[in-house]
């Protein structure tokens, strides 16, 4: 019996039943289990163990299910006598057009509430699975609850980690995010995160290519698609179809022993070999490498420095498997290949070096699918290959564009409806998120605008003395206190990052006594604004007062307070002098203010000659103190 890989994967072929009518595609039956075997060639045993005998058809042969094969699972039980197998399905099933009951051990089969909406199809995607159906009634629709909630899917930490969710130069300027290792604002420049023009998607974008119900329709339904081999509707020609007008149209190469063989050829090998579809892998390498094909599969080598060094001459990549992102991508593909990084069991698992242009479709097949699509990760479809929230690590992903499952699923559509398949039994598993927002997602307004409202200068200048008092500017900063001025006109000043950015709030200003709040606002071609707020204390200056030439000079006293005005009533009266005779018997306490106006002879203590002088200046015989 051997292992598929297939273990675990997300509902391949799941429930042949789940679909034959429109009324039975929206329940599943509470009484009956449903499953499918996750490996290939699996022996069906009479009994729980393996100390039992293998089930055998009418004709003696045993009976072997393999990876997709649909099962009715009718209780689990132990088996007391195996110890690596311990526990088991008893199973019923159809084989060569006959039912039979056996065991299979638990490992090889998943159950159907292990892994799909207990009730069916969800609300969300009901009417769009409905209209698809219309059309296509024998495609059959498993929904895949990833039990991650959607709005934790766009963090640092998951896909809006930096140059991870990638969009070509070529798409609208709107979709780029400009977070921190995306956009400098200080130079308005975006930060390539991968050659070849690659930039980081924003959010807004990411959520659009992540919303399932963007492509529940006919044609783009196909990212969605099992990658598992079917070789009833996997053929030769469908291959060819693919590759029609690439460089491997029509053209032949040498396997392993010598023997020659169109790439489609090649192609179908991979899939016999891997279980994974050759449409999958056919459309890959095009996605990958283009139809005219890149330095990664013409075998002539690549760039690997800045020296413009070619090495890996002879070798092939046709996944571009490991050409991690940065400067020179295809040379680090073209290194893996060579197997100088891996050890020598991966060399005999994935059939390194890649040698030859056989080898490297094959092997690659292999790493992809033990990888990605028959792995623990359970991406056996394009979308979550991308995405991989199957998987519940959203850093293990094939590739960094977020298009490609999209562009991908469209070149398999074509490829479909030229063959004339597509009324075919196909399975599309469709993840589901918790908490989705209740209208689809959209992508941004597509445009070419300029995001930065950034200042790159400002300028609080004094009008007086040509001063300066904002140094250091940070466009960063967008509230700055420059304390207190001695002026109030000054002109305000500032330059914007971007030559398309439009500012308000600068020129010529008058400061009012006191605090004031200068807002200068920078409006950005895409229409985003950012304020920078300036606060500024203006005190004036005091006025000089102009002498009474014609009065005699007084000596100056407090303003606070007036000489003889005892009780600070604003009149000069006898009860000021009474106040002074309390004060000095104890009977009452003046206050600091009442004893420098009490103090009329100005010697510095409150006796009882100022309460004297008081009463003279009250009778008329003195004009002042």
């Amino acid at each position: 019996m051997v292992r598929n890989s297939w273990h675990k994967i997300v509902s391949i072929l799941l429930c042949a039943s789940f679909i034959i009518s429109m009324s039975c595609f929206f329940a599943v039956s509470a009484e009956v289990k449903n499953g499918i075997v996750s490996a290939d060639n699996v022996n069906i045993r009479v009994g729980a163990g393996t100390d039992n005998s293998k089930l055998e058809d009418g004709d003696g042969n045993n009976v072997q299910l393999s990876t997709g094969h649909n099962v009715t699972v009718l209780k689990k039980v132990n088996a007391k006598n195996d110890k690596v197998n311990k526990t088991w399905y008893q199973i019923k099933f159809t084989y060569r057009s006959k039912e039979y009951t056996g065991y299979i051990s638990t490992q090889y089969v998943i159950v159907e509430q292990d892994f799909i909406m207990p009730n069916g199809v969800p609300s969300e995607y009901k009417s769009y699975i409905e209209n698809i159906l219309k059309y296509y009634p024998n495609w059959k629709f498993v929904f895949y609850d990833t039990k991650l909630d959607w709005n934790s899917l766009f963090g640092t930490d998951q896909q809006g980690y930096v140059g991870r969710s990638l969009i070509p130069s070529s798409s609208p300027i709107s979709y780029r995010s400009t977070a921190s290792g995306c956009y400098n604002w200080r130079t308005g420049k975006y930060i390539m995160q991968d050659a070849g023009g690659w930039y980081q998607a924003n959010t807004k974008t990411i959520a659009y290519y992540m919303d399932p119900r963007n492509f529940l329709n006919i044609d783009d339904v196909f990212m969605f698609e099992s990658l598992s081999y079917d070789k009833e509707t996997q053929t030769l020609s469908g291959v060819k179809k693919i590759l029609d007008g690439s460089f491997m149209d029509g053209v032949k190469i040498k396997d392993t022993d010598g023997n020659s063989l169109l790439y489609a050829e090649a192609y179908i090998k991979a899939a016999e070999k891997t279980k994974v579809s050759p449409y999958h892998l056919a459309s890959r390498t095009i996605q990958e490498v283009g139809k005219n094909g890149s330095n990664s599969v013409k075998g002539k080598g690549t760039q690997i420095d800045d020296r413009g060094t070619i090495g890996y001459k002879g070798y092939y990549n046709f996944y571009n498997i490991n050409a991690n992102q940065g400067k020179y991508p295809i040379a680090n593909g073209l290194k893996y290949a060579t197997g100088a990084t891996s050890s020598d069991a991966n060399k005999a698992k994935y059939m390194l070096p890649w040698n030859s242009q056989y080898k490297a479709i094959v092997g690659g097949a292999i790493w992809i699918g033990n990888g990605y699509i028959n792995s623990v990760y359970r991406q056996n479809t394009m979308y979550f290959q991308k995405f991989n929230t199957s998987g519940g690590v959203a850093a293990h992903q094939y590739m960094g564009n977020i298009m490609a499952p999209y562009y991908e699923a469209h070149s398999i559509k074509k490829t479909y409806s030229e063959l004339g398949i597509l009324d075919k039994s196909f399975t599309f598993i469709i993840p589901y998120y918790r908490n989705m927002p209740k209208t689809v997602c959209k992508l941004p307004s597509s445009n070419n605008f300029d995001p930065n409202n950034w200042l790159k200068a400002l300028y609080f200048t004094d009008n007086v003395t040509n001063k300066d008092y904002i140094s250091d500017f940070d466009g960063t900063n967008t509230k700055l206190d420059l304390g207190t001025v001695k002026h109030n006109k000054f002109t305000v000043a500032a330059t914007p990052v971007s030559s398309k950015a439009k500012i308000s709030g600068t020129g010529n200003i008058t400061l009012k006594s006191g605090k004031n709040i200068i807002e200068v606002v920078v409006t950005a071609e895409n229409g985003s604004k950012k304020t920078y707020s300036v606060t500024v204390i203006y005190d004036p200056p005091e006025t000089p007062v102009t002498p009474d030439l014609t009065q005699p000079s007084q000596p100056s006293a407090p303003s606070n307070f007036t000489l003889g005005d005892v009780d600070l009533n604003g009149k000069i009266q006898i009860a000021d002098a009474l106040l002074i005779f309390k004060h000095k018997s104890g009977e009452k306490t003046l206050s600091a203010d009442a004893q420098k106006a009490a103090d009329t002879n100005k010697n510095g203590t409150v006796d009882i000659g100022d309460a004297l002088l008081i009463f003279k200046y009250k009778s008329g015989e003195i004009k002042q103190f």
